[in-house]
């Protein structure tokens, strides 16, 4: 994985020629994480233009390589209790806010490995209800 220092669209209009090479978080308007095998991000740092940093993990976390975590995790979460939210809270899978049915989804918790986190546009969306401090909570 490696952040990207540039605009989200300078990142998505480069991704096709890196194979593998997915998009993992919307961060901001100008940093963007991307996912994807080894050499795959290697080869996208090398060659992309773009400013990247390299983030040291311990899996390829927003990308095909999570594939076989999303069931099992839905599987798992199903197992807990869970309920409708009494808060208004963002989601960071769609950027959205959460209803009652998604707060409740374990199918929608599990997207969460396998998607890009839509962390700048939750929090754009909080933030235009005036909030001033944002808590970043995750599953």
């Amino acid at each position: 994985m490696a952040a990207v220092h540039g605009d989200v669209e300078a990142v998505l209009g480069v991704l096709d020629r890196f194979p593998g090479v997915e998009v993992a978080a919307f961060n901001s308007p100008r940093v963007v994480t991307v996912s994807g095998p080894a050499d795959a991000v290697a080869r996208f740092r090398a060659e992309s233009g773009l400013r990247t940093q390299p983030l040291v993990v311990s899996h390829a976390f927003h990308s095909a390589l999570m594939d076989g975590a999303v069931k099992p995790f839905a599987e798992a979460v199903s197992g807990v209790v869970l309920s409708a939210p009494s808060v208004a809270f963002a989601s960071s899978v769609t950027g959205g806010w959460h209803t009652a049915d998604s707060a409740v989804d374990p199918g929608h918790w599990a997207r969460g490995i396998r998607e890009p986190v839509r962390f700048s546009e939750a929090v754009a969306l909080v933030g235009s209800m005036g909030a001033g401090v944002v808590w970043e909570i995750g599953s």
